[in-house]
């Protein structure tokens, strides 16, 4: 029988299904860490019988979050909710903290942003609390490689905890105000090299590089420099090692030698227009209904109350017309709210 074709124990999935997580991935990488006090060994895929009994693993399917893991790096109490699971060196105390997710976020090519979002945020809100690595939940909230609960290692423990698995609506009350209103965080972690080159194949297309690059060569110095300059703001803690830096910076020179056009700046400048107009049009509206915030709450609940729109035009000195069209509005709004922040189960 083929590696991925083998088959979790079963002692395995059952202990692991007591504590709510039912789906795994089918065939996981797994290390041995570090052995003797050396370098962390590089992940493989022994087959998925021998992965679950070395001590590191990597616990979630590669298209669905089915949980939140933190790395805690410090011996301090922590102050969180009680989590699944929690595995510990004996000889540091560091420990990974484990929430299974009731029902798996997906982050493939037909991911729905508001559940992909809101994981983002209430991993972050944990991450915080706990005062764990900020490379710990990754670009989606994703930590590759975790301590095998079931196999931990001779030098650690597990203690098992929660049972009934986590909804994000019950995490809600976790996530630190600031990230309520959060639109984009710079990723660290696992996912970087993707996020350098992105950014990379981007900006290789830009003002003169494609020139510069089309004279130098993929192994431009000047190009190799702007990369490793990005890669370091990008995640100044855990930077990436020069090796993966210099082949990202020389695979994008590859793709914008490839595929430069003098007439690309031409035909994008139209979709940048509209963009930055759309931008310049949200600002704005919100600089002018800000003086008006006081008066359309006074609205909001007065309609709360029952009084009629009349009454209310009547009494703000304003059309009708303009007290619906501020009802509306603030509909709109906690419709929004309500389904990118669904209230926890009762």
């Amino acid at each position: 029988m083929s590696a991925h074709r083998q088959r979790i124990p079963a002692h395995i999935t059952d202990q692991l299904a007591e504590h709510g997580l039912r789906q795994l991935h089918d065939w996981p990488l797994a290390s041995h860490g570090r052995i003797d006090g050396q370098a962390f060994e590089p992940p493989t895929r022994p087959g998925i019988t021998e992965a679950w009994s070395w001590p590191y693993i990597e616990l979630q399917p590669p298209l669905d979050a089915t949980c939140i893991v933190l790395d805690v790096d410090h011996a301090d109490e922590l102050e969180i909710p009680r989590p699944s699971w929690i595995v510990t060196s004996n000889a540091t105390n560091h420990r990974h903290v484990v929430y299974v997710l009731e029902h798996p976020v997906h982050r493939g090519s037909k991911a729905r942003t508001a559940p992909l979002m809101f994981y983002r945020r209430a991993a972050e809100g944990l991450r915080r609390l706990a005062g764990a690595d900020a490379c710990s939940t990754g670009s989606v909230g994703v930590m590759q490689l975790v301590r095998n609960p079931v196999a931990p290692g001779p030098d650690c423990s597990t203690i098992w905890m929660r049972q009934t698995p986590f909804t994000l609506g019950e995490l809600r009350e976790w996530i630190p105000e600031p990230l309520i209103t959060l639109r984009s965080q710079r990723p660290q972690g696992h996912g970087r090299n993707v996020d350098v080159f992105t950014w990379a194949r981007s900006e290789a297309l830009r003002g003169t590089w494609p020139r510069t690059l089309a004279e130098d060569g993929p192994t431009s110095p000047a190009w190799e420099d702007e990369v490793r300059r990005y890669a370091l703001e990008l995640s100044p803690e855990a930077p990436l090692p020069a090796s993966e830096v210099r082949s990202i910076a020389r695979s994008s020179a590859r793709y914008a030698v490839e595929n430069w056009r003098p007439d690309w700046r031409t035909r994008r400048l139209p979709q940048l227009q509209a963009r930055r107009g759309r931008k310049a049009g949200h600002a704005s509206g919100a600089s002018r209904r800000a003086p008006n915030i006081e008066r359309d709450q006074r609205i909001i609940e007065a309609a709360a109350h029952g009084i009629s729109q009349r009454q209310i035009a009547r009494n703000e000195n304003l059309s009708q017309g303009g007290v619906i069209h501020i009802l509306k509005r603030a509909a709109g709004e906690l419709r929004t709210r309500n389904r990118m922040f669904p209230a926890p189960h009762s």
